[in-house]
């Protein structure tokens, strides 16, 4: 099933021709990016994986599963250059809908401690603080940590 936001944009399920382009994206948005082969996991099972188009190019992507009345979003990337112009809401927006549609009560994700621009991105959404993971993500001198987010879902608040 295909969102169109409009004329040039659309949302539609990640196929395996896209994994190419969107492993691209996370080496260029990411200093540690996923592998093309975890990408290509996220095809298989109990994900959902989404990307935002933009004449035929992806410009957003976002992955999560789904299990009982909870959703994980376990990615959200938007390329380089469409960063700043509301591309990861709607990206985010989309992915909470979904969720709600698969009868999800509550949306949880990690965000690096240092990514500012992700934590007001989500505060802004209404999610809410829960928990900091020590140590989750790599970085260039270690580890760093995450905080953990979590949104209630109901019809009326995605």
């Amino acid at each position: 099933m295909s969102a169109v936001l409009s004329d040039d944009l659309h949302i539609r399920p990640v196929l395996p021709e896209h994994i190419a382009e969107i492993h691209s994206i996370e080496q260029s948005a990411y200093d540690f990016p996923w592998t093309e082969g975890l990408l290509n996991d996220c095809l298989k099972g109990n994900y959902s994986f989404y990307a935002l188009f933009r004449h035929g190019s992806v410009i957003a992507y976002g992955i999560m599963t789904c299990v009982l009345h909870e959703s994980h979003i376990l990615n959200l990337c938007v390329r380089p250059e469409y960063q700043g112009q509301g591309m990861g809401r709607m990206m985010l927006e989309y992915l909470l809908e979904k969720a709600l549609k698969k009868q999800s009560r509550q949306v949880f994700l990690e965000v690096r401690k240092s990514n500012r621009v992700a934590q007001n991105l989500y505060e802004s959404s209404g999610f809410n603080r829960l928990a900091e993971r020590g140590g989750y993500y790599p970085n260039h001198t270690g580890r760093e940590d995450a905080i953990i987010y979590a949104k209630q879902l109901s019809a009326s608040h995605v």
